[in-house]
């Protein structure tokens, strides 16, 4: 891998970005730094080559270099170090903000499926005349009641586009077919079990 040189610091320094970690190392006069690049490409500060050729006298070290070279080095590995929790960060609002919406998508399709099945023959017939929700006085009450079943009840396919849903005694066949969009009525679990 090669990089393009994204800073120039006095003393042909030149550091690369992204930087993976920056170190100080022992040389010239107060040391100096030593940035790694991804890839393996080490980077050093003019006072650790300066001082690394000297024959102990560090007076010619350009520290000013070095400290320019540091700084670089450090704001190119913050730079990338941002980006990537940013990116991570973007990643995981978006996984969230689809896991949301497939959830709101689901909690849409029952609540207008319960709508759908309540506005039909079955609160007439399941609620009204048969009496089987003596809970329930309003369409609104059976269609929450029908929500809740497809939301958390059991669930399986029953041929001919139609689902059927059970839970806490109550049975939902879900039919688009059908101009009530389906029913809704009690009935035991073993009865939902036998259904194709």
């Amino acid at each position: 891998m090669s990089y393009q040189p994204a800073v120039y610091a006095s003393g042909d320094v030149f550091i690369s970005y992204p930087t993976s970690a920056v170190l100080s190392v022992a040389g010239g006069i107060g040391g100096g730094y030593l940035a790694s690049a991804l890839g393996g490409t080490r980077f050093t500060s003019p006072a650790v080559r300066q001082g690394g050729q000297s024959t102990g006298d560090t007076h010619g070290a350009d520290t000013g270099a070095a400290l320019a070279a540091a700084k670089a080095v450090m704001h190119a590995a913050s730079v990338e170090a941002t980006a990537s929790l940013s990116r991570a960060a973007q990643a995981e609002a978006a996984a969230r903000s689809a896991a949301t919406s497939v959830a709101s998508a689901g909690q849409l399709s029952a609540q207008l499926a319960g709508q759908e099945i309540a506005s039909g023959h079955a609160y007439d017939k399941h609620v009204v005349q048969k009496g089987e929700y003596p809970h329930v006085r309003t369409r609104a009450q059976f269609a929450g009641l029908i929500e809740e079943v497809i939301l958390k009840g059991e669930s399986k396919s029953l041929g001919l586009g139609r689902t059927g849903y059970w839970y806490d005694g109550t049975f939902v066949v879900r039919n688009p077919k059908d101009p009530d969009g389906g029913s809704a009525h009690r009935e035991t679990f073993d009865y939902f079990k036998r259904q194709r």
